[in-house]
């Protein structure tokens, strides 16, 4: 295999050319893809199977093709930034603002917070009556700086936004919508997640975890 420069970049074997090198079928194709190689050229010569080890290993030796010197790499499937920023606001709801904010002092004494401190946002419902399904997470007022910056930040607003009839942050993954609806009253906020943490407690030994 050589590029458009012919400098010859990989020596390898096939019974068949075609089943080897069509499509995506070659082990190293993510390799190739990844540097670029949207054109190569492909030079071959008949051999018999009895000696093509043989001639594979001559050739690799005398030309010294630089991908043959390389391991052959896994890459992980890139994900979708939506997707990727989502799964980051979904874990730092379910976590305190700090990890200090596991423990609280009252009366002179450090003890640990509450259930429903440990949790700064939850998801409430499903609203499927739209074109397309939004699911709706409650956020204590500590998670709107974090939305805040998405709304701000110049790639994820293509998919951050806010609404301000509403008054929430909207992830748009395409195929649904997730609204995060900031509680700023505390006096408001306290009661609806000490109400709603023994019901999130009950739901997780349910299911085992």
């Amino acid at each position: 295999m050589a590029d458009e420069h012919n400098q010859i970049l990989y020596v390898g074997q096939a019974k068949s050319l075609r089943s080897r090198w069509a499509g995506r079928g070659h082990h190293r194709y993510k390799q190739f893809s990844r540097k670029g190689l949207d054109k190569v050229y492909l030079y071959y010569i008949e051999a018999p199977i009895s000696e093509i080890n043989t001639l594979e290993k001559l050739y690799i030796e005398q030309l010294k093709p630089p991908l043959n010197d390389t391991r052959v790499r896994e890459y992980l499937p890139k994900k979708s930034p939506r997707l990727s920023d989502l799964q980051r606001l979904l874990k730092a709801a379910n976590t305190p603002w700090f990890p200090s904010g596991e423990f609280t002092v009252k009366n002179g004494i450090r003890v640990p917070r509450e259930g429903e401190d440990l949790i700064r946002g939850f998801i409430a419902g499903v609203d499927k009556t739209q074109d397309i399904p939004h699911i709706l997470i409650i956020c204590k007022q500590n998670m709107g700086s974090l939305l805040f910056q998405r709304v701000r930040h110049r790639t994820k607003k293509r998919f951050c936004s806010y609404d301000q009839e509403t008054v929430c942050y909207l992830i748009n993954l395409r195929s649904v919508i997730f609204v995060f609806a900031e509680l700023f009253s505390s006096e408001f906020a306290d009661p609806v997640f000490q109400t709603v943490y023994p019901l999130r407690v009950r739901i997780c030994r349910s299911h085992g975890k």
